[in-house]
Parts: C-alpha cells; sequence; structure tokens
C-alpha cells in the first residue's frame, strides 16, 4: 500500500484539496526543498525521456 509520495512545491502539490485527499487516505506527503530538482531525480529523468 501506498504510504509516502515525493512532491515538489508546485501549486498542484500544496493546495488544500491535495494534501486533505492525501491525508484521508493516509499518504504522507514528503515535499523536495525548491529549486532541488536533483532531489528527485529518477522522475525528471523520466520527463526528459518521454
Amino acid at each position: 500500500m501506498l504510504n509516502k509520495i515525493r512532491v515538489d512545491n508546485g501549486p498542484e502539490f500544496t493546495g488544500r484539496v491535495f494534501s486533505n485527499g492525501a491525508k484521508s487516505h493516509g499518504i504522507t506527503l514528503d515535499y523536495i526543498y525548491p529549486s532541488s530538482p536533483y532531489q528527485n531525480g529518477y522522475i525528471e529523468r523520466f520527463n526528459r525521456t518521454y
């Protein structure tokens, strides 16, 4: 079961609706530091590839 999601600080992830939805499903949101895409390297590489 999914229990943690690493996200950046985009408005789509910092909004109340998203955070409340995650909380209601028992999911912890792990925010990366601003201007630090290397903390999320796997998905950054994926986005450049596709």
